[in-house]
């Protein structure tokens, strides 16, 4: 039986992790604990506050009194600076345990229905596998 090349393996693997990831809101950092890699603002309105995300974020810029975000907002190439009074929170792209959990959980079912397969030789009830002795 042949083995899978790893540009084959790395290609199906690479969405399912990418896909273990979301966007998260934290409280506005302090100063010593400021990110770099941010996915956008949130703006306090007085109510749940306005998430602002932009799709790329190329650099963040962080001053005592605001942050300037450069990126990609709505297909467009903007550079964006934002009070840090009219902040509530910034937007963090870190793992999400849910997603990585279900990730992991089917590849683990897929491996032990593929050795029950392959150690009971059968697919379906009396279906020999082909090449499965």
């Amino acid at each position: 039986m042949r083995r899978p090349g790893r540009a084959l393996v790395l290609v199906v693997s690479a969405p399912l992790v990418a896909g273990c990831f979301g966007t998260f809101q934290q409280p506005l950092p302090e100063p010593a604990e400021r990110p770099s890699q941010i996915k956008g603002v949130v703006r306090d309105d007085g109510g749940e506050g306005e998430r602002i995300e932009f799709d790329t974020v190329d650099q963040v810029e962080w001053s005592d009194s605001e942050v300037v975000l450069t990126g990609i907002l709505d297909d467009e190439s903007v550079t964006r600076s934002y009070p840090l009074s009219t902040l509530s929170g910034v937007l963090i792209r870190e793992l999400d345990p849910a997603k990585t959990s279900v990730v992991i959980a089917g590849f683990f079912i897929g491996a032990v229905a593929t050795v029950a397969l392959l150690v009971t030789g059968q697919g379906r009830s009396g279906t020999p596998l082909p090449g499965v002795r």
